[in-house]
């Protein structure tokens, strides 16, 4: 080259160009709006699925059936408390292999539909001797009380009978006695009364007369005949020398079961009301001088009004649960 000629100057390295951002197409900004409400679709359906899934576990429980909790109880205390699928009494016990006798006695009754929260008692039968009107024999028995053993095993009526003896709890070899009541008429001393009474024979119905007998005295009809049938008692006395007196006659004393009150305890229902006998004595005269004056016979003039008291018999009150 000439120097005359001037070069042109050339850098053998490139000057990058300045890049700027190339605007986006449509197409590309409608996929980006695609692909962000793709993602928020997932969210929204796994937030959901997560919120099913947590009240799924919630209510499935309760929707699925339901074993009822029976709690079975033989002679009150507690044998089994559970959860069962059987449909009657009968086959929960058989469930729980609880056997029961000819004698014994379920409540409710063993065909009973089972129910949620029910309670079974099993009762097993125990040997009594009862003596109803001097038949004196043994049953079995469920009922611990003897109002119904009276009542319920026996069928006879509180107002046709009184329990003479009977303890307060019925228990294995515990003896009852029974009698019938009738309406008789005593006469004795010039004086008639007539009163209900339960016993058995004249003789025990002049000793609850507190009527004493003579040597000499005359009884109609005789003391060993029976109360059934007869209408009046007639003592005819054959004395010396008598006196009559009346005086104060005391409230007898009924006691009777209450089952609403604890075991043991009594309470006073009625405080009873004090009548009238005229006693009848026998007097004994030396040399014309009383020496001794014996009580023959007491008849009421005004009846008393009982004392009654009420023994409990409630038993302990235990707490039952069910078990899963």
């Amino acid at each position: 080259m000439s120097s005359g000629q001037t070069q042109a100057v050339t850098d053998t390295h490139p000057v990058p160009a300045i890049m700027h951002p190339q605007p986006r197409s449509r197409a590309q900004r409608r996929a980006r709006r695609r692909a962000h409400w793709s993602t928020r679709r997932k969210f929204l359906i796994v937030g959901l699925a997560l919120v099913t899934a947590a009240a799924l576990a919630y209510a499935v429980p309760e929707l699925l059936p339901h074993s009822p909790a029976v709690t079975i109880r033989v002679d009150g205390k507690q044998r089994v408390s559970a959860e069962t699928g059987a449909k009657t009494i009968a086959t929960v016990l058989r469930e729980h292999h609880v056997k029961t006798g000819a004698e014994d006695r379920v409540a409710p009754g063993p065909g009973t539909k089972v129910a949620d929260g029910m309670t079974v008692d099993v009762f097993r039968a125990f040997p009594v001797v009862i003596d109803v009107d001097g038949n004196i024999k043994t049953v079995n028995t469920t009922w611990l009380e003897p109002a119904q053993l009276v009542r319920r095993q026996l069928h006879l009526s509180p107002s046709d009978v009184s329990i003479v003896t009977a303890p307060t709890r019925l228990a294995q070899g515990s003896s009852v006695v029974v009698r019938t009541l009738h309406d008789v008429t005593i006469s004795v001393d010039g004086i008639q009364q007539s009163e209900r009474t339960a016993a058995l024979n004249v003789s025990e119905f002049l000793q609850q007369n507190g009527v004493v007998l003579g040597p000499g005295d005359e009884v109609a009809p005789p003391p060993d005949a029976r109360v059934a049938g007869v209408k009046t008692v007639t003592v005819a006395r054959i004395v010396q020398d008598t006196a009559q007196a009346d005086e104060v006659l005391p409230p007898p004393t009924i006691v009777h079961d209450d089952p609403d009150l604890p075991g043991g305890q009594q309470r006073v229902v009625k405080p009873g009301v004090a009548g009238k006998q005229r006693v009848t004595y026998q007097i004994t005269r030396n040399h014309g001088e009383e020496v001794a004056r014996t009580p023959i016979s007491k008849v009421p003039t005004e009846p008393p009004a009982p004392r009654i008291i009420a023994v409990g018999t409630a038993p302990p009150k235990t707490r039952t649960g069910s078990a899963s």
